[in-house]
């Protein structure tokens, strides 16, 4: 969206990246600012919202900023702990055992 003479994009970013976007001392802001050209606006802690604000005066540096966190929130994801796990007993039903044997098989195979 272009407003106030520089364009404007709600980027949607888990509250969880957050952290890894701004960095320690804000440095990864900084730097990622710099180097795209365009400001990163996010919201505080406490607000708990999953997304953040680019602002440019042109849209190739909202381009390059947006890339740059979706590869940081990437390359950051391995860090997060895992707050579920999922258990579901698959033996009950031996027509849908048999289909994930069979599955696994192909998947073994190729």
């Amino acid at each position: 969206v272009y407003e106030n003479d520089e364009w404007v994009l709600r980027l949607p970013i888990a509250a969880v990246f957050h952290k890894f976007i701004v960095g320690s001392r804000a440095r990864n802001k900084q730097k990622l600012e710099m180097d795209s050209g365009a400001r990163i606006l996010v919201p505080h802690r406490e607000e708990q919202q999953d997304c953040i604000w680019l602002r440019a005066r042109q849209k190739n540096q909202i381009y390059s900023c947006k890339a740059q966190i979706e590869l940081l929130c990437e390359k950051e994801e391995a860090k997060l702990e895992y707050t579920h796990f999922l258990s579901i007993p698959l033996a009950y039903d031996a027509r849908f055992r048999q289909r994930v044997d069979e599955f696994r098989e192909n998947v073994v195979l190729q």
